[in-house]
């Protein structure tokens, strides 16, 4: 509806109804409204109902997560721009979700970055225990902490399949291999690696014994 024809249902009002009427009354003030927030009386000036909107922000928020899926799904290595994107993504929706916007038309879009998250997860978590060694297993550490960090909403699941896989690594390698997957996280140049070490409970055993070797170096007693 434009606005011509908005005038049109505004003068057959006034015709057939009269100043009572709440229709009218209701098309009145939409009218000095739309004349407050400046909006043009061109009749080429359209003017969206409730639903051509809601059609129309549905189509748009698709469009966007879909690119969002298109764009990562085949990476075989997500950065923290992309994370950071995803994040952004994820929490727009579930903000709006919570406080009842559109949240049929959201559900969707939630559930759809959810699944390619974990689809994510468990992607590296098969690529890692394909062979538990050091090597194998540290660029996958860094890259699930990677999204425990940018993807917040994922942080404490995440964690979970982190301290899993570390888990499954001490099973497979013993403690001796330890220090050898500690010293290349710490290599990492971008800190993540340090960061695993330092908040996951695998590593706390050696993190003691670092500690107690410094304390010891520097003639301090317990």
């Amino acid at each position: 509806m434009n606005d011509e024809e908005l005038h049109i249902v505004l003068d057959v009002m006034k015709i057939i109804g009269n100043e009572e009427n709440q229709f009218l009354q209701t098309v009145k003030m939409f009218m000095e409204k739309k004349v407050s927030c400046s909006i043009s009386n061109s009749s080429t000036t359209n003017i969206w109902t409730y639903s051509e909107m809601t059609r129309k922000l549905n189509a748009h928020l698709k469009s966007n997560v879909q690119s969002l899926v298109t764009k990562i799904k085949d990476k075989s290595e997500w950065k923290n721009t992309d994370c950071e994107q995803i994040n952004l993504c994820y929490n727009c929706f579930t903000s709006m979700q919570k406080n009842g916007a559109l949240s049929n038309i959201v559900k969707n879009h939630v559930e759809m970055i959810e699944d390619i998250v974990n689809k994510r997860i468990e992607q590296l978590e098969k690529q890692a225990s394909s062979n538990l060694n050091a090597d194998k297993v540290m660029p996958v550490l860094i890259a699930m902490k990677l999204i425990s960090v940018y993807i917040f909403s994922f942080k404490e699941i995440v964690n979970k399949r982190i301290d899993q896989l570390l888990s499954a690594y001490k099973r497979k390698n013993t403690e001796i291999n330890i220090p050898s997957l500690v010293l290349k996280l710490e290599k990492d140049l971008s800190g993540i690696g340090e960061m695993i070490v330092a908040e996951h409970n695998a590593f706390k055993g050696y993190n003691v014994s670092l500690f107690n070797v410094k304390t010891q170096s520097h003639g301090i007693n317990h």
